[in-house]
């Protein structure tokens, strides 16, 4: 008997065109099946059980291999070394799923209840301070001052960062007089401002020790008051980097912090609202890729006050399933030196470039079950050149 010839598969599975139409010798179905450049194929590697039980997920390792999980309500750093060993940082309000990012060096991350900041030496910490109580303010008999009406605000510091400015208190100052400030002791220090005699501009005026009482006289006054109108950046589903911001997508809202101020935004203006919950959320260069049940938008512009939404496609992206990949992985027409977006879809995996174009890549061989692509949660992982994406 003749040997049976196998491959090449140049197309890889096809489960869409008719046999009639299907390439000789195209799988309609490969399982565990690794094609390569040339059509050849090869048995995927096996898995090695490294933990067993319940309550794990949200594995995610960072480009620089910084690798976390959480394991029933606990964010945990995870090392491998023959074995899988997880070591718990923090304890989350919640058990649902965790979204990351990396931002210059620190690993932000959030679910619908919190949103965290991970040092480099893991240490957790709320990404974001809240707004502080108005101080407590009274008069002393020095200092001074001019007569006349001040208002005295705080907000809350912690390492480079700075959080929401306090609602202000008011003192009525005899002339010469001086103000006593008590400051909370809520976080690791605080900045006090004040305005001049009857004055509106709150000016930086002294650093503050948590839970202690300080004075305020004729002491040269500072730079503005910058974040009055600034909030905690709110936490969501999915959080990303982009252009010196913080994205997060909550419910059908994106927001995004202040530039390079990551844990604060302007719930005046920092925020677009889409149509329906956001399941997807990639940034390029030339803006975001964002998607939801009716398909994928892109918002196109330098800085989100000049974002234009223009729709992509109206194929549904599989929730979880959306990474940035170098675009020198992919091959033709598509490789490129710029970072381009992936996502898994009904059509098999959509490619979106760095200027806002979509390709359906296996859009002519490849069909999803509706009820994976609608109900499903996914997650991706990429690995030397493959991207592999997994349903639940």
């Amino acid at each position: 008997m003749a040997d049976i010839p196998l491959g090449p598969w140049l197309t890889g599975m096809d489960n869409v065109s008719p046999d009639a139409s299907r390439d000789p010798g195209t799988p309609v179905d490969a399982v565990n099946v690794i094609f390569d450049k040339t059509g050849g194929a090869a048995r995927r590697r096996g898995f090695s059980l490294l933990n067993a039980g319940p309550g794990w997920h949200s594995l995610w390792t960072s480009p620089k291999g910084r690798t976390f999980c959480v394991h029933l309500d606990q964010l945990c750093s995870v090392t491998f070394n023959g074995a899988m060993t997880a070591t718990p940082l923090y304890t989350l309000a919640a058990k649902t799923p965790l979204s990351y990012t990396e931002i210059n060096g620190d690993v932000i991350c959030t679910n619908p209840s919190e949103i965290l900041r991970i040092d480099l030496d893991n240490v957790v910490s709320r990404l974001g301070m809240a707004r502080p109580a108005p101080p407590a303010v009274s008069v002393v008999d020095y200092g001074g001052l001019d007569a006349g009406r001040y208002a005295v605000a705080i907000s809350p510091m912690r390492w480079d960062e700075e959080g929401p400015l306090s609602y202000a208190a008011f003192v009525d100052v005899p002339q010469n007089g001086g103000i006593r400030v008590t400051v909370p002791g809520v976080e690791a220090g605080y900045r006090i401002y004040r305005t001049q005699a009857n004055g509106e501009q709150l000016h930086a005026v002294s650093g503050a020790t948590p839970g202690a009482t300080h004075s305020l006289g004729a002491q040269p006054i500072g730079r503005a008051a910058d974040s009055i109108y600034l909030e905690s950046l709110p936490p969501g589903s999915i959080v990303r980097h982009w252009r010196g911001l913080a994205l997060v997508a909550r419910g059908r809202i994106i927001f995004w912090s202040e530039p390079m101020r990551y844990g604060l935004y302007d719930p005046r203006h920092n925020f677009v609202q889409m149509a329906h919950t956001v399941t997807l959320m990639e940034p390029v260069e030339g803006g975001v890729y964002v998607g939801d049940r009716d398909g994928v938008k892109f918002l196109a512009g330098p800085s989100p006050k000049e974002w234009a939404v223009k729709a992509k496609s109206g194929v549904t992206p599989v929730a979880g399933t959306g990474t940035t990949i170098q675009g020198s992985i992919l091959g033709g027409d598509l490789a490129t030196d710029e970072r381009v977006a992936v996502w898994l879809s009904e059509k098999g995996f959509m490619v979106g470039t760095a200027s806002g174009q979509i390709a359906e890549v296996q859009a002519k061989r490849i069909r999803l079950p509706d009820e994976q692509v609608e109900a499903g949660v996914g997650a991706v992982v990429v690995h030397d050149r493959q991207i592999i994406a997994s349903i639940n």
